[in-house]
């Protein structure tokens, strides 16, 4: 029976490589000179002061191309990890898969919702950085508080 939870997870994994590869693949044909957007966003960068003598490297202008094709990105796959999600319910794989999918629409819904907020200079640079930590944390969070409410999910029972 593991055999058969391992065949489903690997499946769903490569899944979600082809979905991640054609989205990315659509930003580029749709998003005219994304690659000039990368570039010209990574050039930007300069340190500047946070507070005291603390400096942070941060972009000195918006780049609102970039950021939208991110938020659109991270919205489709936030999207696509809701439908993985009812799958993996119907093919009953382990708990354990369900939270880590369901964790993954917390971050990407949350980071295409944020880069929206940068995109539209409703938040700075800081403020998205600090609020992507704070995302990354609320996710580490309801990842072990659900693995303690599963405790299928640790023992790796379905």
């Amino acid at each position: 029976m593991s055999k058969n939870y391992d065949s489903k997870t690997r499946l769903l994994s490569w899944l979600s490589f082809g979905v991640f590869l054609i989205l990315v693949g659509f930003l580029f044909l749709v998003t005219p000179n994304l690659w000039d957007n990368i570039k010209r966003f990574f050039e930007d960068f300069a340190l500047k002061k946070v507070r005291g003598s603390f400096y942070f490297p941060a972009p000195e202008h918006n780049h609102p191309v970039l950021y939208n094709t991110l938020a659109v990105f991270c919205i489709a796959f936030g999207i696509y990890q809701v439908l993985l999600l009812i799958l993996e319910f119907y093919l009953k794989v382990r708990s354990s898969q369900k939270i880590e999918t369901f964790s993954n629409i917390v971050f990407w819904v949350a980071g295409g919702y944020l880069f929206t907020l940068l995109r539209d200079e409703q938040i700075s640079w800081f403020v998205f950085v600090g609020a992507m930590i704070l995302v990354i944390g609320t996710v580490v969070l309801t990842k072990a508080l659900l693995k303690l409410l599963f405790k299928d999910a640790k023992a790796g029972k379905p």
